[in-house]
């Protein structure tokens, strides 16, 4: 993604600098001119040759190395930049744009303390340039200060409220704070400075995605492809809205549109294993999680997903290593937790199962998932140590509170809490209750539910069942 760097250049197009430019020789002024129109064309490797053959024929020229420096930035070849920017310091150690630049290039390196020390400075010397406010707020960003980020895009947006790119990356820091009704602002203020910004309708659709407004993902997919048909994120992002929406067909095909378009596309992969999996084929879907576990070993998703596809093929071993492997990857991964303690518990591996759901709450007390699969341990478990009705009331009720006494997942283990506990009257009233809201569970789990009302009537606790358990984090 493009960074805002500032050249010293008159207009916001490309054009020879007037700062301090000398011209002691009309053959490097020409291989200037042909470097800046290399530029433009983003033919960058063309572009340092032109500005490497005019810093050696008039090797004072500084504006020559500012815009090598910015051909070297453009091929992400930080140190080559920093090397020109140095160049330049030398020559005047007060060149702004050498100190605002470089800084950036530090940022992209995540050497923030020299970065901050050049960012810091520029500002220092010309606090009313927006682009230094941008670039010491895109560095914040990168370290995961966010706040910080965000009060320097606005100190950016204050001096220049054209700034599309600040808007575009101050709703990045703000969704990365969950403030998704603002980000969405940002977003929208960016594509309406700028329409063919691409990136802001691939966050924004994000963003709706985890607003779950899946119509407008949809729309924002549409006007990005359309801007750039060769998008695959476009095409996995506005997939995942069609499968959550049910329409299976247009889902795949989108994902397989992103695979044909880059094979290297890890979500892609991602994206249609879980299709897979949604249709219940974990052949197909453990393949294409562990495609796209190879193609980014550093994304917990992909491990934990693959993960699930190998419970339910009743791989609880395989299961175990994935949901053990993406909690390494990301130690706050409660759904990781709760998944991997399920699988412990239907392996018979209670204590194992207790310590994942005890992680689960400290890392979530609002969580009703993990109140009430901890309930359902300690009130159905077959073995009779781990079994605490009493404890096993004051979680499932927990869970109930936390869904308002509507889930009838969570009413239904609260019933087995109070059997346990030897309250059958209570525990004949919540299962009816679960009942009544459980009209459109599937028949095989209406059965089972009236077969543990049956046994709560008869003064009989009930005894472990899978069939029970829900898996994953709270949506």
């Amino acid at each position: 993604m493009f960074r805002f760097r500032c050249f010293c250049w008159v207009a916001v197009a490309l054009g020879i600098p007037t700062a301090g430019r000398a011209d002691p020789d009309e053959e490097a002024r020409q291989h200037f001119e042909e470097g800046v129109a290399a530029l433009q064309k983003q033919d960058f490797d063309r572009a340092i040759a032109e500005f490497t053959e005019a810093i050696y024929l008039d090797p004072k020229n500084t504006n020559y190395y500012h815009f090598r420096a910015g051909a070297y930035h453009a091929k992400r070849d930080f140190d080559k930049e920093i090397a020109d920017e140095n160049h330049i310091l030398k020559e005047n150690p007060q060149d702004v744009c050498a100190l605002g630049n470089r800084g950036l290039a530090y940022g992209m390196k995540n050497e923030f303390d020299k970065a901050f020390a050049d960012l810091d400075e520029a500002i220092r010397i010309d606090a009313k340039n927006p682009n230094w406010f941008f670039n010491r707020g895109f560095c914040h960003g990168e370290k995961g200060n966010h706040d910080k980020a965000i009060r320097d895009y606005s100190r950016a947006l204050d001096l220049n409220p054209e700034l599309a790119e600040a808007y575009f990356q101050r709703g990045r820091s703000c969704e990365a704070k969950g403030e998704f009704d603002r980000c969405i602002s940002d977003f929208t203020e960016a594509i309406k400075l700028d329409p063919q910004n691409t990136s802001a309708y691939h966050w924004r659709a994000f963003v709706y995605y985890k607003k779950g407004k899946l119509d407008k993902v949809i729309a924002d997919c549409d006007e990005l492809l359309r801007l750039d048909p060769k998008s695959a994120p476009g095409h996995v992002v506005r997939g995942g809205a069609y499968l959550d929406k049910g329409d299976y067909e247009k889902a795949l095909a989108d994902f397989e549109q992103a695979i044909r378009l880059d094979p290297k596309e890890a979500s892609a992969y991602g994206s249609r294993g879980f299709y897979h999996s949604t249709k219940g084929d974990h052949e197909k879907a453990i393949r294409d999680f562990t495609t796209a576990v190879r193609l980014n070993p550093k994304d917990a998703s992909f491990r934990f997903n693959r993960g699930g596809s190998y419970r339910e093929k009743g791989d609880a071993d395989q299961a175990i290593a994935d949901y053990s492997e993406a909690i390494k990857l990301d130690p706050q991964m409660i759904a990781a937790y709760g998944n991997r303690g399920t699988t412990y518990r239907e392996k018979g591996e209670y204590d194992k199962a207790l310590i994942d759901y005890d992680r689960c709450i400290r890392l979530d007390p609002n969580s009703s998932l993990a109140y009430g699969n901890r309930a359902l341990l300690l009130a159905a478990s077959r073995e009779a140590r781990v079994r605490n009705g009493k404890k096993a009331v004051q979680d499932a009720r927990k869970a109930c509170e936390l869904t308002d006494w509507k889930n009838p997942w969570c009413l239904d283990i609260l019933a087995m809490a109070y059997a346990e506990a030897g309250d059958f009257k209570e525990a004949i009233k919540w299962q009816k209750r679960a009942l009544e809201l459980s009209k459109d569970y599937s028949e095989k789990i209406l059965r089972e539910t009236r077969a543990r009302l049956k046994r709560y009537e008869q003064g009989k606790p009930y005894r472990e069942n899978v069939s029970v358990t829900r898996t994953g984090a709270d949506r």
